[in-house]
This record gives structure tokens, sequence and C-alpha cells, in this order.
């Protein structure tokens, strides 16, 4: 029979299972006969971790809760038994999501192994005291957000405690994952200081001991928490340093995101040509992720809504592009509509009827749009070359105009030669018909 649905069966219709209850129990009887205690406690421990591992959760809890009352009776062993019992319990409350029963058991199993140089059988190196700080941090930690978040000083109250844990068990990664959850709290809860001072730690600490995406992380919640407290500038420090580190890493996807928030902070300080700078990174981000998406060759479901999210992510990357565009050349264009003379008229009649912009001076920025300045530079000189062209027919004119002593040589000459005229001096009706067409153009 399959495994799987063997397990499935209950147990008084399985009969290895009861064969195998059956023993133990009369095994358990005989020992308590006998008073052999801490014999009974491994035989109990024995039927629950079998259950345990069948599934049989009920029947497991049952066994884990008797072993549990006979390690109370356990004296010789200094308590190791009976906190091994609270720690199997707590197990099983976690287990059935009861975080507030497992928090209790994990505290009584911290206290009774807490300074003791018990050891787990299997791990030489790992004492039961850290293996308790460990599991009753955790418990800590998924209790916080099973409570309803409006009760603010009872999520931080937990998370706290799981942070002093993380600190007595001196693991600096553990104490920085904490100190990054208090500082997320506390930034949904308003209080950004707070959220600020624990998230720099967090950074100090992955730092310390090279994380790099934990540094990633931390900066872009320091970031967030700046831009919340209206510091801009430090958020984008926050930013661009999140940013040097996913270019580090190679992650692009990250790269992205680090662009686009940038951008979005340099957009709400009004500097739009910075914005238009970032989502423009961000943009050709997204657009190589399309190309590598079109080459795929995987399979063609997971490859389809691969290429899909790519899509999306480069029409979006483009949409804040060109906003941020718009924004750059707007300001500029309200103050020549307010300014109401000639000049600005001007230059607001060059926008409208040859996207001929003279709202902002960032040339690299607005590329693809060709400037006033640059337009009326090319007028400037094409007037010079039309004046030259035309000095040059005239001279020409007067430089073919015969004498008459040209005349009389002529007359006389044999080979009925004309002057040469300068190479210079010669401009095809190709060419002018060229120059005047441009000239209409203009």
């Amino acid at each position: 029979m399959h495994p799987t649905k063997k397990q499935q069966i209950p147990p008084e219709e399985n009969e290895e299972k009861l064969t195998y209850l059956k023993e133990m129990l009369v095994k358990v009887e005989v020992l308590k006969r006998q008073g052999r205690t801490e014999q009974i406690y491994d035989t109990q421990l024995a039927l629950a971790t079998y259950f345990d591992q069948h599934k049989d959760f009920f029947l497991s809890d049952h066994f884990y809760t008797s072993a549990h009352q006979t390690s109370r009776q356990i004296r010789a062993d200094g308590g190791r038994k009976e906190a091994e019992a609270n720690c199997n319990l707590g197990k099983a409350a976690e287990r059935k999501k009861d975080y507030q029963q497992a928090i209790k058991l994990y505290e009584k199993f911290y206290s009774l192994s807490k300074d003791k140089s018990w050891k787990i059988a299997d791990q030489d190196e790992m004492l039961l005291g850290s293996v308790a700080c460990q599991h009753l941090l955790t418990a800590h930690v998924a209790y916080s957000n099973q409570i309803d978040s409006e009760r603010e000083e009872e999520v931080l109250e937990h998370l706290h405690h799981a942070h002093q844990l993380a600190k007595e068990g001196g693991d600096n990664q553990e104490i920085g994952r904490i100190g990054y959850l208090i500082g997320n709290k506390y930034d949904f809860y308003g209080d950004q200081d707070s959220a600020v001072k624990y998230h720099a730690e967090y950074y100090e600490l992955c730092k310390c001991t090279s994380n790099e995406t934990g540094m990633g992380k931390a900066c872009q919640a320091l970031a967030v928490a700046n831009k919340r407290q209206g510091s801009y500038k430090e958020a984008i420090d926050n930013l661009k340093q999140f940013l040097k580190v996913t270019e580090e890493n190679g992650d692009n996807e990250s790269r992205r995101h680090a662009c686009i928030d940038i951008g979005s902070v340099y957009n709400m300080m009004g500097k739009y040509e910075q914005a238009s700078n970032y989502y423009k990174r961000a943009y050709e981000l997204a657009h190589q992720r399309v190309e590598a998406s079109a080459t795929t060759t995987s399979i063609p479901t997971t490859a389809s809504s691969t290429a899909l999210a790519a899509e999306h992510d480069a029409q979006f990357s483009s949409c804040e592009y060109a906003i941020s565009l718009a924004h750059g050349l707007l300001t500029g264009e309200a103050e020549q509509v307010t300014f109401n003379n000639k000049k600005s008229l001007h230059s607001l009649l060059h926008w409208k009827s040859d996207r001929l912009q003279s709202f902002s001076k960032d040339n690299t920025t607005f590329s693809m749009f060709q400037t006033l300045e640059n337009r009326q530079e090319e007028e400037r000189k094409l007037q010079e070359r039309r004046k030259s062209r035309q000095l040059d027919k005239t001279n020409l004119s007067q430089f073919k105009q015969p004498t008459a002593a040209d005349d009389a040589d002529g007359a006389g000459s044999d080979t009925g030669s004309v002057p040469q005229t300068p190479s210079t001096l010669i401009e095809t009706e190709e060419e002018l018909s060229k120059t005047n067409s441009y000239d209409n153009v203009v």
C-alpha cells in the first residue's frame, strides 16, 4: 500500500500502529510497577515521536503531554528532561498556531536550560539553551504577526522581547533581522525616528558581516522612513547606496526598483531632470528584461508569464519616464505663459509647431527635442552661408564679363578658350535648389 495512504488510515484500522501502541503501553505499565520513571518518560516520548511522524497529532499530543507530566517527577538530571518536554509541547502548540501557549512553554524551556552546559545529542556544539532562545524569539515574532495590528503596544512588546533574546543569544544575524522587523513596525505606526534607528543598526550589522542583501534591504527601509519624514536628501543617499549594492551583486531587478525609487524621490523634490535620468535607467533595465525573456527557452507557460511580467514592467517604466520628462518641461512652459511677452510667445509657438523647446537647459535629458537656441544657430549659419554664396555669385558674374581687350585677344586666338572659373566659385543648380528647399522649410 502507498505510504501516504497508509498514514491516513485511523490507528484502530492500522494493525501495525495498533501492535506498536499495545507493545509500548505494556512496556510503560511494567516500568510503572518497577518505579523506573526515566524509562517511562523515554517510552512515552518514543510513542509521541512515532505518531508525530505518522501525522497522528491527536495521539502524539497526548503522549507529549504524558511525557511532560512524567518529566516533572525526574530530578536526577537537573531538569533536562522537563526542559525537553516543554520544548516538545511548545512545538505542538506552534503547529496548531497557538503562539501564546507556545511562548509560555518555551519560556519554561528557556528558564530550565539557560546557563546550563547541556548539549544536543547529535550536535555537540549546540547548547540546549541556545535552541530554547531561538524557539522563544521565533514564537514572539510569530505571535506579533498574529496579533491585530491595532494593538500597537502589544505588537512592539513581543518584538522587543524577541530582540532582547537575540542579543542574549549573541547571533548578530538574528539581532539584525529582528531589528529590521521592529524598524518596519515603527515605520508602519508612524514613528520614523525609531524606524531609522533600528534600520541603521541593521545596516551596520550587515556591513560587519558583508551581508550585501541585508545592506540593500536596510538602505531601502531607511530611504522609506527618511522619505516619510521629509528628509529627501538622506533618502536619496540611502537609495544610491542601495543602487550601488545591487550593481555590485548583479541583481538587475532590484537595481530597477532602486532607480524607480530614486526617481520617485527626485520627483517629489521637484528635480524632474534627475528623476527622468533614473526613470530612463529603469526603463532600459526593464527593456533588457523584455529582450531576455523573448529568447528564453523554458516551459512555454512559464516563459509566457515571464514575458508578460517583463512587458508590464517595461510599460510602467516607460510611463514613469514620459511623465517625468513632461514635468521637467512643464515648469518652464508655465513660466513662459506667465511672462506673457513677445519672447515667451515666440518660444511657445515654436514648441507647439515644431517641438523646439526652450524650457530647460538640460539638453542631455531632453535630447529627443531640438532646442530653440540650436535652431536659431542653424538659421544664423544658413544666412551667413547664403550671403557668402550670393557674394560669390556676384564676383563670378563680374569675373565672366568680357572687356574690349578681351574681345580683341579672343579674335586672334587659335584656341578660342574662355578664362577658367575658380572651382570655389562654381555652384550647381542642384546645390542651389537644395539650399532653396531648406530655406523654405526653415
